[in-house]
């Protein structure tokens, strides 16, 4: 299998302009993102120009939650260049208020280099 593609990422809908390099997202795409006989798909049905914000976190999940569900089940390949794992569901206590943190962890791949920091350009290099 190679990398994810860019619908496999982003949702089926994903347009690219190569001239601007906009890239448009069709939210709808992300209503439905079945994991383990779970749909845990976003609903943006009540999304408007005025509560936008409110959704920013919830579509970067989802997007993160459709990686997930397209990538393969293990991780050997290594033409994957991120791959996305479930770490759990911890408590945590933020400002006094108890709450429960959903992990997923993101891990971009590269083949040997040196630091800390991976630059987006080398993923999958």
């Amino acid at each position: 299998m190679s990398d994810l593609t860019f619908a496999q990422r982003l949702g089926a809908s994903v347009a690219f302009d190569p001239t601007t390099k906009i890239v448009s997202l069709n939210l709808n795409d992300l209503s439905s993102i079945v994991i383990s006989g779970v749909d845990y798909g976003l609903n943006v049905s009540a999304m408007t120009d005025t509560n936008k914000d409110s959704y920013a976190s919830r579509i970067i999940w989802a997007l993160l939650l459709l990686s997930q569900k397209n990538q393969a089940v293990d991780n050997n390949d290594n033409t994957i260049g991120l791959y996305i794992t479930n770490a759990g569901k911890r408590t945590a206590v933020r400002n006094n208020v108890s709450q429960f943190g959903y992990q997923l962890l993101a891990t971009g791949y590269v083949n040997d280099i040196l630091g800390v920091n991976l630059d987006p350009d080398a993923i999958g290099s």
